[in-house]
């Protein structure tokens, strides 16, 4: 639901837009996140002690937003939550994700290239990064 409300903006409205969700929208996500995952003991899932869909889809959230132009900033706030960011971690050594990001079929240059487009005005990120998928996260 929030791709909408940061991303695919009128390029005058980025900015603002993407502080506004960085300072209340994201932190809320954030904040409900993490007390559902303390309470699962901040093991790196969300149920029990194994992988679920939850897992997986927040896994998914983290790695999108570090594909936007602005995906250091949303990084830094998801880094500040241990128990979100201990999902990610825990997700992104399974060996299935990583050969799929790691896949032929482009995944991670693709989405450099794809969301390159929704830069703020000024802040677009050099081209020749993003095509080579030097921009990770």
């Amino acid at each position: 639901r929030t791709f909408s409300e940061v991303a695919d903006v009128p390029a005058d409205r980025r900015k603002g837009t993407r502080e506004a969700f960085l300072k209340y929208t994201l932190k809320k996500f954030l904040q409900d996140h993490e007390f559902h995952l303390q309470e699962n003991g901040n093991n790196g899932h969300y149920v029990g002690n194994k992988l679920s869909l939850a897992d997986l889809h927040l896994s998914n959230i983290v790695h999108f937003y570090g594909t936007l132009p602005w995906g250091e900033m949303a990084l830094d706030e998801f880094k500040k939550y241990e128990a979100v960011w201990k999902v990610k971690e825990t997700v992104d050594k399974l060996p299935e994700v990583i050969t799929w990001r790691n896949s032929d079929k482009g995944y991670e240059k693709g989405s450099l290239k794809w969301y390159s487009r929704l830069a703020i005005p000024g802040e677009e990120p050099r081209e020749k990064l993003v095509m080579m998928g030097e921009l990770r996260i």
